[in-house]
């Protein structure tokens, strides 16, 4: 039995892309992951993270991953961010797909309305979907979950040495709002565009002129 999961990184995050994740595994495959301890990514280190990456990135996996340039274009048009993780999370089971046959898929569960079954039916996908509240339990979900961060967090590296400072993490620090105002400082309003999720009610309540 073939076993896809699912998972996500970047959603609660005011800067970086938005990035889902789908990872197959087969039984032995599981096995050989749980005994490296294999977790939710939280439970791991920045290290950790890559170095678990990098045995994943073995095994058929799929990574989509939004730019925040690309994101913002997008919510402009579906203005709901779970439609656009839908939409993600299809996306990256249809690549995997392609690569490989999967028995069940499931999907750390992020809404309660439906979006991912609908986004599924609109690309035709039909297979067993399991939508469970802290999927990361499941060792395929946790591999997603992985690999979703690895990959956030390796954009975030990126463009934190392209500007020359570091961009923060999550959204509740008082470093978000100093970090986007010195993007603003340096390289123009339109350019936070390109590093953070506009939508977020942050970007209303910055203490420099955006819009």
């Amino acid at each position: 039995m073939i076993i896809a999961g699912l998972d996500e990184s970047g959603k609660g995050d005011y800067f970086g892309p938005l990035v889902a994740a789908a990872v197959a595994l087969k039984g032995e495959e599981i096995a050989a992951l749980d005994s490296m301890g294999l977790k939710d990514s939280k439970r791991h280190s920045r290290g950790r993270i890559r170095e678990l990456a990098r045995s994943i990135r073995k095994f058929h996996h799929s990574v989509v991953l939004i730019s925040p340039a690309k994101y913002n274009q997008l919510y402009e048009r579906y203005k709901n961010m779970n439609l656009i993780l839908a939409w993600a999370h299809s996306q990256s089971l249809e690549n995997l797909l392609k690569e490989t046959p999967v028995d069940l898929a499931i999907l750390d569960k992020f809404s309660r309305a439906g979006e991912f079954a609908r986004a599924l039916k609109k690309k035709r996908l039909k297979l067993e979907i399991m939508e469970e509240e802290k999927g990361e339990q499941y060792i395929p979900v946790a591999a997603a979950s992985v690999l979703a961060r690895d990959a956030f967090v390796s954009w975030m590296e990126r463009a934190s040495r392209k500007l020359g400072f570091d961009l923060p993490l999550g959204s509740s620090s008082p470093r978000v709002k100093e970090v986007a105002c010195k993007i603003v400082e340096e390289h123009g309003a339109p350019a936070l565009g390109n590093y953070a999720k506009l939508h977020f009610k942050i970007t209303s309540s910055l203490p420099c002129p955006v819009l």
